[in-house]
């Protein structure tokens, strides 16, 4: 079997460890991509996509992408010969975003949540909670450490005003039934998992790597 390089773009302020809990075949070889600080609010997601498709150097290559990393490889794949792009917990076109986010794209009142507050309410919220609730936010933190307050403006901007002009068609979408993000009501073509969220990339990763396994075997075996 020949050997497929696969490309990792975690979720809008996730780092790759989102990754970790996947099974993946012996013939691959990953590369997982952190995000990069954008140059500054006016960087086009079409600027910020071209330079990290300038960290894509083994090929063939594969992108997947979780929730927003599900835009960025689709901006990638625009730039760049993939063999194959594949969705996670995200979208394929920017009408796939329910009615609330696209009410706060049209309104911008997601400017009223600066992203520098962020912090801050974590650590309120540490103070006043106990049990459970400490250790989910324990969890969070450790996969969601990109906190930044550019990155995090420009990323919810990019998110809300996606235009996805000549995106080339994913292969392979996989959505959870539950995600309450992106839900699956809005999404076409996908392989649904039952009972996934959002953040099924962690909670669902036995059915997700038995999705892209036999996705990826059948790549290199017809290449």
């Amino acid at each position: 079997m020949n050997t497929l390089n696969i490309y990792l773009i975690p979720g809008l302020g996730a780092n790759t460890k989102i990754f970790e809990k996947i099974v993946w075949p012996e013939e691959v070889v990953l590369h997982p991509l952190e995000w990069i600080a954008p140059k500054s609010l006016d960087e086009s997601i079409g600027e910020y996509a071209s330079r990290m498709a300038e960290k894509i150097t083994a090929f063939p290559a594969v992108l997947i992408g979780v929730s927003f990393g599900g835009i960025m490889v689709q901006e990638i794949a625009k730039q760049i010969n993939v063999s194959s792009l594949i969705l996670i917990s995200s979208i394929a076109h920017p009408d796939e975003l329910p009615r609330r986010l696209q009410f706060l794209r049209l309104t911008k009142t997601y400017k009223l949540f600066p992203s520098k507050k962020i912090n801050e309410i974590e650590k309120i919220a540490l103070k006043i909670t106990q049990g459970k609730t400490k250790e989910r936010l324990g969890f969070y933190e450790y996969y969601l450490d990109k906190r930044d307050p550019l990155y995090l403006d420009w990323s919810l901007y990019q998110v809300l005003n996606w235009k996805a002009k000549h995106t080339p068609i994913p292969d392979l979408h996989i959505h959870g039934e539950l995600d309450e993000i992106f839900p699956i009501q809005n999404i076409e073509n996908c392989i649904e998992v039952k009972g996934g969220d959002h953040a099924m990339i962690l909670t669902k990763a036995k059915k997700i790597s038995s999705i892209l396994s036999n996705h990826l075997q059948n790549l290199t075996e017809n290449s």
